[in-house]
């Protein structure tokens, strides 16, 4: 298996078990080394590489807890006991009790919160008259609804445990080929603190020291706001020290136990949406900056979608570290070759270095694979598997280098989300967290408000994006690190000239204060809604974050979008700039922009079915234009229209579904300006007869249990027929591939000539006079042939092939689960042509 990954330009990646059910043991017994092994042996001899995978799906915690019992995740559940009229309570056995007196209104008094009761049962009086109650604190264990994870990550006993259990069998058996065919460990656990109010003494401890008061008179206001506004910094306070323990508990140690040993650590976390980063992961960013290589889940076509990596990205970028992004997990057998071309193009896009295919599954049986689509011999794209892997390979080999070249900045605003969580959300006899996707999902006084900056927040990524505009996220983290110099914020090489900030309920006041020094002093800062009132250093209605926020709506920079950005950004506001700007032929061009050394690389795609021509104008560019060509490893030199002082413009074409890295190299002289070389070929001679069909039994990609289900007359090959459907010929339940063959006459050949096969469903290979020209595996459908034509009789062999999904129709029982069943539109294959020979 990892041989003939390998052989298809697969590094074969991070071997993961998939023993759900299994009801002997396999994951780590020494029949799973042997396998391990002997992948790893096959692997080093291929110059390729294999790494072994952490937590899911084995979930350690099954073999854990059964020599560490005292490892069990712990959460806290809470009643509310009001004082009588006399002011006495009766305090039942607890871990904790906090008593707190109200106002006339009913609101916490926090300045009267006291710890009451530790232990047995008491009777508590209160000291003096007024409406006291009681918050009464019990532990219980709880993960029925935490993805399966029993295990208190806030404990730091699990380190060592861990990672013993988990490394210490690929340590005694693989560690020579640490760093070396084994590169890395992929800790593929999504992330998940605990249930709700998680606890642990370790996070007492570390509240304590790193805020100066006991955790558990804060508790309450975890559950309760009070009159004095500190419920908003208690909060914030909570999701502060129990991010920061989670990773210095297990990401932490576990990328050092890594890097030490010449590996890295990548991992990937719930990033999709702002609240499920909060109650899984408590701090996504910081999570994310634990990991020598940072990455993203992009399950079904996510890849597609900004919101999922810019986040990831900017940790990459701000670290100086390459970017992982496990993709097209449950994309479904229904991808197509053209999906997953997308794919790659917006992988790159995004900053992807390391894109990790799921996946290649073991099981011959298509109904037992878990998250289809499966990548391996059985499906008929494996074949020419190498141009894909060839493609993103060299493609995102330049993100690896330089850095974007970004001078926006968004605000992550995480700070408002931990605020604004409580209530609730952190009943134990309310929505599990299995049933929570977004903060409306529970019954929370906030939630609504968490839902809404969210929204704003991610359609900042998306309208940045589609206008073209780099652009980075920053946490507080970041923002704390940057200098402010000449009207910008600065971070290493980073420039950002505009921050972008997302509604927001609070913000330290050190930020807060760079923010109007930047609005100031020449920069720019715009506002998407309310400006923070509350402080982490003091909590709701602090009047020095008030003031500031005042002082910032006066200040020349500041600039309000409550309707978002999209007004500004077809308006060309001073501060947004795209990295290029489309003159002609306005289609949805994506683009990206990085700085290596001197030259800026640019990123172009075209996502849609469509060849385009069209003129870009270039800011800030100067020196040789080349198209890198990721498809075959050329360049091409581009000629410009013309150059006024910094601002170039270039003809360019691109073709459906490609994407390529467009480079200015200063330090090379620039060709003259002038008009490109347009390229415009003529039809020679078409190929519409009859063409002898046939579906080669030998030739066909391996089968799992499935039928090679052709028809006689396609398997004797002694047929002809015109071009056609496949669901004309009876092939809507076969997989595999069909040869087409003819014969065509050319009197003349000049050596240029291209074999244009039209439209292809959905990849075709090439032999002119038993030769073979090349294969693609997406449009548009063209082989220079020229070298391999014979003035006169040329034979034309064309090998068609299709989707592992019509295969799979032929399981009756089969559960479709996340896909609808597929229509004919998406079982029809074929070579539709029309197929021309063009000079």
């Amino acid at each position: 298996m990892s041989k003939l990954m390998s052989e298809r330009g697969l590094h074969p990646g991070y071997v993961q078990a998939r023993f759900y059910k299994a009801s002997q043991p396999f994951w780590l017994t020494e029949d799973w080394y042997r396998c391990f092994d002997a992948a790893v042996t096959a692997c080093q001899s291929s110059g390729s590489t294999l790494n072994y995978t952490l937590g899911d799906p084995s979930f350690p915690d099954k073999y854990l807890l059964v020599n560490h019992p005292e490892l069990l995740a712990v959460s806290l559940s809470w009643e509310m006991v009001q004082a009588d009229a006399n002011g006495s309570v009766h305090v039942p056995q607890c871990f904790f009790a906090v008593a707190c007196k109200r106002d006339a209104h009913n609101r916490l008094l926090s300045d009267t919160l006291r710890l009451v009761g530790n232990g047995h049962a008491i009777r508590w009086q209160a000291p003096d008259p007024g409406t006291w109650c009681v918050y009464v604190f019990q532990q219980y264990h709880d993960y029925r609804h935490t993805g399966g994870k029993p295990i208190n990550f806030l404990d730091r006993r699990i380190t060592n445990s861990w990672l013993t259990l988990e490394n210490q069998g690929y340590v005694s058996r693989f560690s020579q080929h640490f760093g070396q065919t084994i590169k890395g460990v992929f800790f593929d656990l999504e992330g998940c603190y605990g249930y709700k109010l998680a606890w642990s003494d370790d996070l007492a401890q570390d509240y304590a020291r790193q805020k100066g008061v006991d955790i558990r008179l804060r508790m309450p206001l975890l559950i309760e706001k009070d009159v004095e506004g500190l419920w908003a910094k208690a909060r914030w306070d909570w999701f502060d020290v129990l991010s920061r323990l989670y990773v210095d508990c297990l990401l932490s140690p576990l990328d050092q136990w890594c890097t030490s040993r010449g590996m890295y650590m990548t991992c990937h976390f719930w990033e999709e949406r702002l609240f499920k980063q909060a109650v899984m992961t408590g701090d996504f960013m910081r999570a994310q900056r634990a990991c020598s290589m940072p990455g993203t889940d992009a399950l079904f076509r996510t890849i597609h979608n900004p919101r999922y990596f810019r986040e990831t990205q900017s940790v990459c970028e701000f670290e100086g570290r390459p970017m992982m992004c496990e993709a097209l997990g449950i994309a479904g057998w229904h991808m197509t070759p053209i999906d997953m071309k997308k794919a790659a193009n917006d992988a790159v896009r995004f900053g992807i270095t390391h894109l990790i295919l799921h996946g290649v599954d073991s099981s011959p049986k298509l109904e037992k694979v878990s998250y289809p689509p499966d990548f391996y011999h059985v499906n008929p794209y494996w074949r020419y598997f190498e141009v894909y892997s060839d493609f993103v390979r060299r493609s995102s080999f330049v993100n690896d280098h330089g850095q974007l070249d970004a001078q926006v900045l968004l605000m992550c605003p995480m700070d408002s989300v931990w605020a604004l969580i409580g209530d609730d959300y952190f009943d134990r006899s309310l929505v599990d967290h299995g049933d929570i996707n977004c903060a409306t999902d529970v019954p929370m006084r906030h939630g609504s408000d968490i839902q809404a900056i969210d929204q704003v927040y991610t359609q900042a990524i998306d309208d940045l994006s589609a206008a073209r505009v780099d652009h980075l996220i920053a946490d507080g983290h970041y923002l704390k690190q940057m200098t402010l110099q000449a009207g910008a914020l600065r971070h290493g090489q980073f420039v950002f000239t505009t921050v972008v900030l997302p509604p927001m309920k609070m913000l330290s006041l050190e930020l807060a204060r760079k923010l109007l020094a930047l609005a100031r002093s020449g920069g720019r800062v715009i506002a998407l809604g309310a400006l923070p009132d509350s402080s982490t250093q003091h909590g709701e209605g602090d009047a020095s974050m008030i003031q500031c926020m005042d002082d910032l709506k006066r200040s020349a920079g500041f600039t309000t979008a409550t309707d978002g950005l999209r007004e500004l950004l077809s308006s060309g506001c001073d501060g947004l700039e795209p990295c290029v700007e489309l003159e002609t032929d306005t289609f949805d061009l994506s683009a990206t922009r990085r700085k290596v050394g001197d030259r800026n690389y640019i990123w172009l795609v075209n996502q849609t079915g469509q060849q385009h021509h069209f003129v870009l104008k270039i800011k800030g560019v100067c020196g040789k234009a080349t198209i890198w060509d990721c498809m075959d490893g050329t360049h091409r030199p581009v000629h410009r229209l013309s150059q006024d002082q910094d601002v170039c413009r270039v003809g360019l074409t691109l073709e459906p579904f490609e994407a390529y890295w467009l480079v200015f190299d200063p330090a090379q002289l620039s060709e003259p300006a002038g008009q490109g070389a347009s390229e415009s070929r003529e039809v020679v001679a078409t190929l519409d007869g009859d063409w002898q069909l046939h579906v080669d039994a030998a030739d066909q990609p391996d089968r799992a249990q499935h039928q090679l289900a052709a028809p006689p007359w396609l398997l004797d090959g002694k047929s002809s027929k015109l071009l056609a459907s496949w669901l004309d010929w009876d092939l809507k339940q076969f997989s595999g591939f069909v040869d087409y063959r003819m014969q065509i006459h050319i009197d003349t050949v000049c050596g240029d000539e291209v074999l244009d096969l039209g439209q292809v469903k959905h990849m075709a290979e090439l032999w002119v006079n038993q030769q073979r020209v090349g294969m693609k595996l997406w449009p548009p459908f063209t082989f220079d042939v020229g070298q391999y034509l014979l003035s006169g009789n040329n034979h034309i062999h064309i090998k068609v092939g299709n989707l592992i999904l019509n295969a799979v129709t032929q399981y009756p029982s089969y559960n479709w689960k996340w896909f609808n069943e597929p229509t004919d539109e998406q079982l029809d294959a074929g070579l539709f042509g029309p197929v021309c020979l063009r000079r």
